[in-house]
């Protein structure tokens, strides 16, 4: 219900935006991720996505930017636990349509940086060990339905209305809670003091499109 209502809210917001179209503009995006799971035994975006959706966003000053993006976000974790010879191959899918709310600060005509939160929504998840997918009533513990991520990013402006993106993104909360096998924790976990638990760590590329 959460969910629907944003993104109803969403689809009204882009809507009323024509009718103000010296303040707002919006466009699409499309990229791909790279991500891992903090908590898991494994380490290193190797598990890759694609992420797209639309966006919206106003001019607030001279030199800032507030943008509302709807995305489809890939996410999840790869690991190799067997060897070259006899691999075992974990794997992790974990989908997701996120709302990501950033600020966008110009610090040149070619370059701006971002930062926000980004409630995400899980719309699916599969999970693969060496002797394939393990079903869905046998995921323990299992994941969250929500995810709410720390974002940072850069852009470049090809043209004035064509950007590249560089964004990361880490979990604020565990996107699942287990007092065992909590193996790899990254640097950032390491700072943020998280210990318990899985997190969703990834970097997203992107290239976008102004359409008005």
């Amino acid at each position: 219900m959460f969910m629907r209502n944003i993104i109803i809210f969403w689809f009204l917001l882009s809507a009323a935006a024509p009718g103000y179209s010296q303040r707002f503009t919006g466009g699409i995006s499309a990229g791909v991720t790279g991500s891992q799971v903090d908590g898991d035994k494994f380490s290193g975006f190797h598990k890759l996505g694609i992420a797209f959706g639309p966006f919206t966003r106003t001019r607030l000053n001279n030199f800032m930017e507030a943008k509302l993006e709807l995305r489809y976000s890939g996410r999840g974790a790869w690991g190799n636990s067997g060897t070259k010879e006899n691999p075992r191959i974990y794997q992790l899918l974990l989908n997701y349509v996120e709302l990501p709310v950033t600020i966008e600060v110009f610090f040149s005509d070619k370059y701006f940086i971002e930062g926000g939160i980004s409630p995400s929504f899980l719309l699916s998840r599969k999970v693969f060990d060496g002797g394939g997918r393990i079903p869905d009533d046998k995921i323990q513990p299992d994941f969250n339905s929500s995810d709410y991520n720390y974002l940072i990013g850069l852009t470049y402006l090809i043209t004035p209305k064509t950007g590249f993106n560089i964004r990361y993104q880490y979990s604020i909360l565990p996107i699942r809670r287990r007092n065992i096998g909590n193996y790899y924790y990254g640097w950032l976990a390491d700072v943020l003091g998280y210990r318990e638990g899985d997190y969703n760590n990834f970097i997203t590329l992107s290239v976008y499109f102004l359409l008005s």
